[in-house]
């Protein structure tokens, strides 16, 4: 099963742990590369829309999507 984990970018190492205890612990893939590598800079259209694409087409992948929300207010 593929999982999609979203979350606001400055919750990303937080939830990168999450990511890495679905992988080790379920046999389940969690497909938001959004999580891996470097944080992305985004520094003209070009590259905001790749990244914006990127994030559509893990989302359209997944079977599951978890939102760690943030309080209202």
């Amino acid at each position: 099963m593929n999982i999609y984990l979203a979350a606001k970018y400055s919750r990303r190492e937080e939830i990168r742990q999450v990511c890495k205890a679905i992988q080790t612990r379920t046999p389940h893939h969690v497909v938001s590369r959004w999580l891996d590598g470097d944080p992305m800079r985004v520094d003209n259209r070009a590259q905001a829309e790749a990244t914006a694409e990127r994030d559509l087409n893990d989302l359209i992948d997944c079977d599951i999507l978890v939102l760690f929300a943030e309080p209202f207010g």
